[in-house]
C-alpha cells in the first residue's frame, strides 16, 4: 500500500509536466529544423549560349564553333569536337569543361605549344570570360558568351574586317582607308600629317632561331607596347608581316621624328621573353611628311618606305626622315 501511495503521490506531483531532461541534454539538440527547399531536387544551372570564333590562323576566319556539350575537345585530331588543321596545334590540344555553376573552364592537355588565355599560359583549369582570347599554338579564338551572342558574333565579324587577329591593332585594309581620309583632311584644312613606317630588325632570324610561335609572340607584344604610348587619334596598324605603320594627324615632321625615336627606345628597352628565353628586339623607322604632290596613299607610303630602307642600310635600330 505504501508503494502504491508513493506512486500515486509522485504521479500527481508530476501530472501535466514534461519529464525532466538529463543534466547534459541541451535545448539545441531538441530542435530539428527542416527547410522544405532542402528536400526539393535542385535543377542544374543552365549554361549561357557560348561559342568560339576563329580570329587568327589557318582556316576560315570568322568561323563559329558552338560549345554545347559538357566536355569539348579542341585539337588536330578528327576525333575532337573542334578540329583545327594546323601543325602548331596538338592532336588533342585542350579541353573545355562545363562547371556546376554553368560557366566554362579550359585546361591544357599536355600540348606541345601550350594553351593561353589573353597571352597568359593556362595552368590547371581556368574559367573563360566573355571576350577572352584563347590561343592554341598559332591559332587564336575569341570566346563569346551571353544572351546577346548573335549580336556579339556579328560585331566580331565586322571587327575582323578592320583589326589584325594576332596583334589586335588595325589591319592594312582599314589603314589604307584611314590614310586616304586623313590625306583628304590635311589637304582641305591645310593641316600637318606625318607617317611612320617601321619593321622589326632581323625578324627572319628570330623566327629561324626561336620558332614561328616566338615570332608571333614578338609581334603581339611589340604591338601592345606601342599601343600604350600612342595618342587616341593616332592610327596604328600592321601593314604586313613584321612591318607596321603609324598615321600621325596634325603632327609636324619635327615632332614625328621625336616620337619615332621615343618608340624606338621603348622597344629597345622592352623585355621580350618567350618560354624563358630572352629575345633581343629592335626596330628601324622611316618618317615622311604629307605633301600636296602626293595624290594617293601609295605615294605617301613610298616616301616613308624609302626612309625606312635608308635606316636599314645605315645599320638598323635607328630612324630616318
Amino acid at each position: 500500500m505504501n508503494d502504491d501511495k508513493n506512486y500515486h503521490q509522485s504521479n500527481s506531483k508530476d501530472s501535466g509536466k514534461a519529464p525532466a531532461a538529463p543534466a547534459n541534454f541541451s535545448e539545441e539538440t531538441r530542435i530539428l529544423v527542416i527547410n522544405p527547399e532542402d528536400l526539393a531536387s535542385k535543377e542544374p544551372v543552365k549554361p549561357k549560349p557560348s561559342c568560339l570564333v576563329l580570329v587568327y590562323g589557318e582556316g576560315d576566319l570568322g568561323k563559329r564553333f558552338e560549345i554545347n556539350t559538357d566536355h569539348t575537345t579542341i585539337g588536330r585530331s578528327a576525333a575532337c569536337t573542334i578540329c583545327i588543321n594546323d601543325e602548331s596545334v596538338s592532336r588533342t590540344h585542350c579541353l573545355i569543361d562545363l562547371l556546376s555553376d554553368g560557366s566554362l573552364a579550359v585546361r591544357d592537355n599536355k600540348s606541345t605549344n601550350g594553351t593561353l588565355i589573353n597571352n597568359n599560359v593556362v595552368r590547371g583549369q581556368q574559367k573563360l570570360q566573355d571576350g577572352d582570347q584563347l590561343k592554341l599554338g598559332g591559332v587564336i579564338f575569341k570566346f563569346i558568351t551571353g544572351q546577346n551572342i548573335e549580336n556579339d558574333y556579328y560585331n566580331e565579324i565586322y571587327r575582323l574586317t578592320t583589326v589584325d587577329g594576332l596583334t589586335q591593332i588595325y589591319n592594312k585594309r582599314y589603314y589604307v582607308e584611314a590614310l586616304t581620309r586623313e590625306m583628304s583632311r590635311a589637304r582641305r584644312y591645310s593641316r600637318a600629317l606625318t607617317l611612320i613606317m617601321f619593321d622589326i630588325d632581323f625578324f627572319k632570324k628570330i623566327n629561324d632561331t626561336y620558332g614561328h610561335l616566338a615570332g608571333d609572340y614578338v609581334l603581339s607584344r611589340l604591338a601592345a607596347t606601342i599601343s600604350g604610348v600612342i595618342r587616341k587619334e593616332d592610327i596604328f596598324a600592321r601593314y604586313g608581316g613584321e612591318e607596321f605603320s603609324i598615321i600621325l594627324p596634325e603632327i609636324a615632321i619635327d615632332n614625328a621624328r621625336f616620337f619615332a625615336e621615343k618608340i624606338r627606345r621603348v622597344i629597345e628597352m622592352t623585355q621580350f621573353i618567350y618560354q624563358d628565353q630572352s629575345i633581343a628586339v629592335t626596330i628601324s623607322l622611316g618618317i615622311a611628311a604629307y605633301d600636296l604632290v602626293m595624290n594617293t596613299p601609295d605615294d605617301f607610303i613610298k616616301d616613308a618606305d624609302m626612309n625606312l630602307y635608308t635606316a636599314k642600310r645605315s645599320g638598323r635600330n635607328c630612324s630616318v626622315g
